[in-house]
Parts: C-alpha cells; structure tokens; sequence
C-alpha cells in the first residue's frame, strides 16, 4: 500500500462464540477514519453453511462479503482477508467504521474480526 498520513487505528473483537465477532475503527472528531485491512477468521459450526460479513460506515457501502462456516466445531474456516488500496474512507468527518463478521452457528467455539486503518 501507499504510504499513510495520520494516526494509525486498530481494533479486533477478541474471540468470539457464536456471537457477532464485530471490530470497529472509531470516529474522532474533525478526523476521518480509513479502513486499510479487515481479516475475518473463525471455525465451524455444528451445522455447516454461509453467512454475510459487512464493512458500515464507508463510502459506497454497505460492504458485504459470503463467509464460508465448515462443519464441525474445530474445523477451521478458510480467513478472509481484505486489504483495500486505495483505503475505503469513511462517509463523513467523525464516522466510525464497523466490520462484523456474524455468529456462525451452534456449536461454534471461535471467530474474530480484525480491522486497521488511519484517521487523517
């Protein structure tokens, strides 16, 4: 990527258990966030299947992307990762930028969201 101008930011959801697995580059006031990289990560579920992870917050979305949840528990899911370049830019000065990656099923033990960015 180009080089970044601004305060870096970064938040992650920690692990999560069939819950929303969310991280989220916060607003600043007279400062707009960009959003460099998001990674969505996890393992299966019980039952196998598909959910939608999304970026709010940024100009031209919402973003949604198909997340594949394999079956069994401690199978791993295949992470997506997405670096954008140029940065997504948040839709206003003082906006934050969400990334959630939803539950993904009985049964699941682990998922987490990590997003990095810069506020200019």
């Amino acid at each position: 990527m180009g080089a970044q101008v601004g305060l870096a930011v970064a938040n992650s959801s920690g692990n999560q258990a069939n819950v929303n697995a969310v991280a989220t580059l916060p607003a600043a006031a007279s400062r707009t966030t960009c959003l460099a990289s998001v990674q969505f990560t996890g393992g299966g579920a019980t039952a196998g299947g598909l959910v939608l992870a999304t970026i709010t917050g940024v100009v031209g979305g919402p973003l949604s992307y198909v997340f594949g949840v394999p079956t069994g528990a401690t199978v791993p899911a295949a992470p997506l990762v997405l670096n954008f370049d140029p940065p997504l830019v948040a839709t206003g000065v003082n906006t934050a930028i969400v990334c959630t990656l939803p539950a993904l099923g009985a049964g699941n033990t682990n998922a987490a969201t990590s997003a990095s960015g810069f506020q200019i």
